[in-house]
């Protein structure tokens, strides 16, 4: 183990690459139950266990517990916990500031609920300087397309849902298909848009829309499911684990899927396509670093975007996006037809399909050939009306000229 406070850089170096003992690595016991318990979200319990687990090999202990043999000795506690940043901020790691405060305040979590009182602002200096991330931005429209080319029934919904949504990824494992309610658009009656609430019965729950495009996905992705012989029922997961279409058995007994695995199907499908590429193992420089695009988020901000450029009402389209509102959302109550009229301004660019884009311009030109020939049939009667008109003053004016006067 290591505690010694004077460990030199080189020394933890050697530390956090030795050969890491990862199937030795135990989370268990009154310590890490208290920590773990203690928090609500499911995924910030898979956080907290992913930093503790880092900090654990950097010290090379295998059982969580051994974190507390040096409980009455805070100091070194501390100066472990410098080492670990310091080390991890530098080469060949330079995990970026926000990667490493999240580690921070996982670890300094765990300890704090244990009863270990640490300074936590002294420690939080050695997390070095906060430095602008990578060029960042959305996907756009023709890496979606590409994506939804390698995507099968179930990813199809999968990216549709991120992208006509702006739903953060950690909400699709429990959506169930109660939370799903088909609304028609008044613009089009053939048109539905379903009504999704999300992170039902938690303070966080709220509700959007997904395009008609991403309706038609589910409800295929919902009728290959059934054809199987699965049971659809309102508790169903609308995203399930994968499964052997042969296999009766796991048909009709459907598996929740995890976000991370749910993550890693994404990142499968995202490289495959070509919008992402793998960082070979021999490339530890560039392990870790943010991308240009993020992964799943980048499909929120393309909503996002999209909302934007659409004028959507600023108020509405943080709501739609599971934002608070400030104080304004005290007091501003929109029912759900009017954030859906405002949702409908941005469902066009919202829609990755051709199919659509083309139909959106056929629609714009036969308008215009509308307008055009309206015009036209305008300009004729108009030029018949002034015909007709020069007609009856030249016969009026015929009709007082005396004849017999201009023979002689």
């Amino acid at each position: 183990m290591v505690f010694n406070r004077t460990c030199s850089i080189s020394k933890t170096i050697r530390m956090a690459t030795a050969p890491p003992q990862i199937r030795s690595l135990l989370l268990r016991g009154s310590a890490y139950l208290n920590c773990i318990n203690s928090i609500r979200s499911a995924a910030t319990r898979q956080t907290y266990d992913a930093a503790l687990k880092k900090f654990m090999l950097f010290l090379q202990i295998a059982d969580v517990e051994d974190l507390l043999l040096l409980r009455d000795n805070p100091r070194l506690i501390e100066s472990n916990i410098i080492n670990f940043l310091v080390t991890y901020r530098q080469e060949p790691y330079n995990l970026s500031y926000r990667t490493l405060s999240v580690y921070l305040t996982a670890i300094c979590y765990f300890y704090t609920i244990n009863d270990v009182m640490l300074n936590r602002k002294k420690v939080g200096r050695y997390l070095g300087e906060e430095k602008p991330a990578n060029r960042d931005r959305a996907y756009n429209t023709k890496e979606i397309q590409q994506v939804l080319t390698k995507c099968d029934e179930r990813m199809r919904v999968v990216v549709l849902l991120l992208t006509s949504t702006g739903l953060r990824i950690g909400a699709l494992p429990s959506l169930k298909l109660r939370n799903l309610m088909k609304i028609g658009t008044d613009s089009d009656e053939k048109r539905y848009v379903y009504q999704i609430t999300v992170y039902e019965g938690t303070k966080e729950e709220y509700f959007c829309f997904c395009s008609p495009e991403c309706v038609m996905a589910i409800e295929s992705y919902l009728e290959y499911r059934g054809r199987l012989g699965e049971k659809l029922t309102p508790e169903t997961q609308l995203i399930r684990e994968q499964f052997d279409r042969n296999d009766l058995f796991r048909v009709r007994n459907p598996r929740k899927i995890s976000l991370y695995t749910l993550l890693g199907v994404l990142t499968a499908v995202l490289v495959s396509s070509g919008v992402r590429t793998v960082v070979p193992d021999t490339a530890d420089k560039d392990r870790g670093k943010r991308r240009e695009v993020a992964r799943a988020h980048g499909f929120r901000k393309f909503t996002t975007t999209n909302m934007i450029r659409a004028r959507v009402n600023p108020e509405i389209r943080e709501m739609l996006l599971g934002h608070s509102i400030g104080l304004s959302g005290s007091y501003y109550r929109p029912d759900s037809r009017e954030m859906l009229q405002e949702y409908l301004r941005v469902v066009d660019l919202l829609t990755i399909s051709d199919e659509n884009r083309l139909r959106i311009k056929v629609d714009e030109l036969t308008q215009s050939q509308d307008e055009i020939q309206l015009m036209r049939t305008k300009h004729e009667q108009d030029v018949k009306a002034i015909r007709e008109d020069m007609e009856n003053k030249f016969q009026q004016i015929l009709a007082k000229i005396d004849i017999k006067k201009l023979k002689q």
